[in-house]
This record gives structure tokens, sequence and C-alpha cells, in this order.
């Protein structure tokens, strides 16, 4: 057949697939390095481990950029603290608080950052995510950041509808991330008290424990608040029947541990890590530092025995598989965080230390982030 033929014959056709063929291949590979770009995004966490880096001038050459951010933040009367006279503001130098002295004028400028309370205040956990996502939807064009916190008093709530309240909060999170794509939003674990009632422990430490693991898996800006506040400033932390609790010393009234205001040195740490988690958000590339891990909690911590066992010979790299049932997921990350630093390392069927040089230590971590989601 000649191509004069199958020209005037079919090639209108031929062309009419063609084009339909092309345009449906090019609609797929644009929605697939959409895809990329979502599931890929830079995961940012900002917990108690960043707080040295606030302190030793690291986020200063790139304040610039998150000062022109302009970020809605809702919040009931912790948050109060966090951005007032003895948080946000006292790093700006306007804080009133007799306390809080030594911040230059408006060096940390927090004018372009908008930290509303609920309104009413007295929201149930699933009334408060609701809101927030009207918030969203009314007032998305006059911002670029959008986030919300729950208190500890919303262990109280329950569950939403059908569904636990991280789920709610998950779902909501993500369907406004689709509507509004332009808009960065800060997802944040609830803030902790010092000494809890009956379940509300495990309650609160379950929705940070599944946001966490959500946030790291999914390319999200994470506020870690009860990361930050269940920590000492020398990293070690602290806990209360079990679950991660309000360090002591950043209470606003250490005679009313049930209470989970923070006084002005657990303001100032939350103030921190709130500009080190809008530096890095904003492009700023803050050097790194020596992973420390954040609490991941699900029994009361006991001691173990000292172990008496002949040291392990030093093992080929392994790929970030504690407890060798083929997957590098989140339970190896919690084996790891388990025997962080920890001299007795020789656990029965779990073994973190990835590299093999018998300690357990950030770059074991490294590995373990490096292989994550590999089989």
């Amino acid at each position: 057949m000649s191509l004069h033929k199958i020209w005037g014959g079919n090639g209108k056709v031929f062309l009419s697939y063609f084009g339909r063929s092309l345009l449906a291949f090019c609609i797929a590979v644009a929605l697939s390095l959409v895809s990329y770009q979502i599931s890929y995004a830079q995961t940012i966490v900002a917990d108690h481990t960043v707080i040295p880096q606030f302190d030793n001038g690291s986020l200063d050459p790139y304040l610039a950029p998150a000062i022109s951010k302009r970020v809605y933040f809702k919040h009931a009367s912790t948050g109060g603290y966090i951005q007032g006279n003895q948080g946000l503001s006292c790093l700006q130098g306007t804080g009133t608080n007799s306390l809080c002295t030594g911040y230059p004028d408006y060096k940390y400028d927090r004018r372009n950052w908008n930290w509303p309370y609920w309104s009413p205040t007295e929201y149930t956990a699933c009334e408060k995510i609701d809101q927030f996502y009207d918030s969203v939807v009314s007032e998305n064009t006059n911002y670029d950041y959008l986030g919300m916190k729950l208190c500890y008093l919303d262990t109280y709530a329950g569950n939403c509808p059908n569904q636990s309240y991280f789920e709610y909060y998950r779902d909501k999170m993500l369907d406004l991330e689709r509507r509004f794509s332009g808009k960065k939003l800060i997802w944040a674990t609830q803030v902790l008290r010092n000494q809890w009632d009956g379940s509300d422990c495990q309650t609160a430490q379950n929705f940070n424990t599944q946001l966490r693991s959500f946030a790291r898996s999914n390319g999200k800006l994470l506020y870690d608040l009860a990361g930050i506040e269940s920590h000492h400033a020398d990293g070690s932390a602290c806990y209360f029947n079990g679950c991660e609790t309000l360090c002591p010393e950043y209470l606003a009234d250490p005679t009313n541990p049930k209470n989970g205001h923070t006084g002005i040195t657990g303001s100032l740490r939350l103030a921190k890590g709130f500009w080190w988690l809008m530096v890095r958000a904003a492009g700023g590339t803050v050097p790194s530092v020596s992973p420390v891990p954040t609490s991941v909690v699900t029994a009361t911590p006991t001691q173990r025995p000292i172990n008496t066992l002949t040291p392990v010979p030093t093992s080929p790299v392994k790929r970030g598989d504690a407890n060798g049932d083929g997957f590098v997921d989140e339970e190896d990350y919690n084996v790891w965080l388990a025997h962080y630093l920890d001299p007795n390392l020789i656990v029965l069927n779990q073994d973190p230390d990835f590299n093999g040089d018998n300690k357990v230590d950030g770059v074991d971590y490294a590995i373990w982030l490096n292989n994550y989601g590999s089989v």
C-alpha cells in the first residue's frame, strides 16, 4: 500500500488517534510529576533538637525570607503563652515580661504572623479542626502558611464521628492541601501537661505518635510542640505514667502540674522552635546537627539488665531493618530510638546498629532514613 493511500484513507484517523494518545501521555506524565513532588516533598520537623540552632545564631543569616511570610496559626490559651510577651513577642524585643531581656527590637520580627484564638474557646478537638478548615477556606488568600494546634484539654473530647481525631485532623488537612495547593500547611503535635488524668496521657500520646510518623513519611511541615515540651535542655526526656509529658521546669505554675501552660523558659523554647520551622520552610539552609530522637513511647520505660554478652563482631552495614521483618519502616525507627546512645545495645532479635560500629547514634539514623520504605 502506498504512502499516499495511507495518508489519504486513514491519515486523519491516524493523526486523530495519535494526537489523543500523545495528549493523554502528556497529561499522565504531568500528573505523575505532581504526584512525585507531593510524595517526596521535603519533611521539615521542628522539635527539641533544633533549639540549639536558634541559640547559636545559625538562623540569623536566613531570617529575612521567614519574616516576609504571612502566617496564620490558630490556637487557644497555651498558644497565647507561645506567641505573647514571653514567647514570640519576647524574641521580637517587644515583650513586657520582666524576664524577657536581651533581644534586639524586631530582629525576630513576627508582625506578619497572625496567631488568632479559637472563637469561642470551648470547642472540642473535632470542632476546632472544623473551625480551622473554614478559616483556611475564608482566609487563605491573605496568608502563605496556615496551621493550628490542639490543647492538652482536647484529650477530653474523645473521637470524632466514626474516626479518631488524628484521622479526622489528617483527612481535613489533606483536603485543604488538595484544595489550596499553593499554600503551605503547618501540621502540629498536641501540647502536653505535666501530670495527666486517667487515659488522657495515652490519648495525647497516640495522636502525637501517629502524626509524627505520618508527617515524616509524607513530606510535611511539622511543628512538634510536644517534642519540645517533653525534653529538658540537655535532650533527656520527661515521662509521666509512660507517656511524654511537659517537663516541670517549663510550667507557668509549678504548683499546678495538671495545667499545661508554659512559663517563660518553656514559651521561649516553643517560640524558638517555630522560628526554626519558618526559616527552614522559607528556604533557609540551616546547618544540620547530629540527629537526637524525639520520644516515641508505647509503654512505661523499664530498666534493662546490664548486658554481659560477648560483644558482637563488627557486621556489614544493614539497610535499616532493625527488627528483621524485611521492611524498613516506623517499627525500625522505634527500635533505633529505644537504644539511641544506649551502652547496652545488644537486644535479642533487634539490632539498630546499622553500620556495625557497636554504637547506636545519628549515623544509624541516617542509614534508616535513607532506606525508609525499602523492602
